[in-house]
């Protein structure tokens, strides 16, 4: 019994580590691609970022 149940928090522990592991692929891939398709100059994001806070 003990076998079967540290196997069961083995098996869940592995399938939560995988889920984190491709959400921050995700967030990886997106922010690259953020990067490559819209690269304004640093000042012109801080003054978007500036406006969009007032």
């Amino acid at each position: 019994m003990i076998f079967f149940l540290t196997a069961v928090v083995i098996g869940l522990l592995a399938i939560l580590i995988k889920m984190i592991v491709d959400v921050y692929m995700l967030i990886i891939t997106v922010r690259k691609d953020q990067e490559v398709v819209a690269k304004p100059h640093p000042t012109d994001e801080g003054h978007q970022f500036i406006k969009g806070l007032y």
